[in-house]
């Protein structure tokens, strides 16, 4: 996980929240996680600025009017479909996508060409490693590398799954410590203890002597996270069983997708004691060694075909939690709602308008 890289969009966010911060506005939360795991995304896995984050307006950032509209008209469709409903052609549609092509081949096409320049660089990036990387092709199953537009699929892929999945987790983990004062205090005192204050120090440009390590090993941190994913789980997936399955009193035939939705799962008493409850100490301890609600825990899917961007989605929920925690305090707005899930091709919460507050630097 690039810190560094991680650390700089928040650097590059907390330049426009101190400013939120005085003036005492509301303002969207999720919106401004989507523009943080973007910008995150394209910096760690592609070395690339999409240039969210110092949008000064929402709509100003250049890809997240583009995701909106793609991700919801997609989601129209999928629903359509299922109703055998025809769906008519979306100019809308067409020119976002066209967009996202423009960024994602242009951004491609440079890195070919930098890469027949300049050679390959020390530390390779994902972009790298796909353009380096070959897939077994025809029915000789010859190795041959990837083209142009396999490594752009690849791209849009990691953008399209990579982005909403995370903004989702990081908004509901900032709201439900909004409403739980002794769970924020516990892990303001973990973070403390564990991490210098240099590291969110944004007019530094070191890091401390953090390192990722340390972060991965910082116990109620990712109990708040694993809570955070196993009440808000941001999507489902499918299996297809290839032979005739029994589940419990149905019986599915093979080669029929089947539709797992972690939601219902998590939130199922024969699995979770209390599943309705916020409850991060489920993850410390002994509970976490003897509750069988552990192997029922599938945010990320389960198994060999678990999701590819699992490892990455942890690391950017160790980085960019505590950074933010460390600098402001969070409330609900006044006369806002408080936010539920809506179910898209993920699902995402509700509005969530906030209010942020600058907490004491020591």
């Amino acid at each position: 996980m690039k810190v560094v890289q991680t650390r700089s969009v928040c650097t590059e966010l907390f330049a426009r929240w101190d400013e939120i911060a005085e003036s005492g506005k509301p303002f969207e939360l999720y919106d401004e996680m989507l523009k943080v795991t973007i910008d995150v995304l394209g910096k760690v896995a592609f070395s690339y600025d999409f240039n969210s984050v110092t949008a000064r307006e929402t709509k100003d950032a250049p890809l997240y009017d583009t995701f909106k509209i793609i991700l919801s008209i997609l989601s129209f469709r999928t629903k359509i479909n299922a109703l055998n409903i025809t769906q008519l052609n979306d100019p809308e549609f067409d020119e976002k996508m066209g967009y996202l092509d423009k960024i994602v081949n242009d951004l491609v096409t440079t890195r070919r060409a930098d890469l027949a320049t300049k050679g390959r660089a020390e530390k390779m990036d994902l972009l790298e490693s796909m353009m380096n990387a070959s897939s077994l092709e025809g029915s000789s199953k010859k190795l041959t590398p990837l083209t142009n537009q396999q490594v752009a699929d690849n791209i849009k892929t990691f953008l399209f799954a990579g982005h909403d999945t995370t903004a989702s987790a990081l908004t509901w983990a900032i709201y439900l410590l909004s409403l739980n004062p002794a769970v924020r205090k516990k892990l303001d005192e973990e973070i403390d203890a564990n991490i210098s204050s240099s590291f969110f120090d944004i007019s530094q440009e070191g890091i401390g002597d953090v390192n990722y390590n340390k972060l991965q090993k910082m116990p109620y941190l990712n109990a708040v996270i694993n809570e955070t994913l196993r009440l808000y789980p941001s999507a489902g997936f499918t299996r297809t069983p290839v032979k005739t399955t029994t589940l419990g009193p149905y019986s599915i035939p093979k080669n029929v997708e089947i539709v797992v939705f972690p939601w219902l799962v998590h939130r199922h008493p024969d699995y979770y004691e209390e599943p309705e409850k916020y409850d991060p100490e489920r993850w410390i301890g002994s509970r976490e060694k003897t509750d069988k609600n552990k192997s029922f825990f599938c945010p990320f899917s389960l198994g060999n075909r678990n999701c590819v961007g699992l490892n990455l989605a942890y690391a950017e929920l160790r980085v960019v939690l505590p950074m933010i925690l460390k600098r402001y305090n969070f409330r609900l707005a006044d006369g806002a709602d408080n936010p539920g899930a809506v179910v898209y091709l993920t699902v995402c919460p509700s509005p969530v308008s906030m209010v942020l507050e600058r907490r004491d630097q020591d």
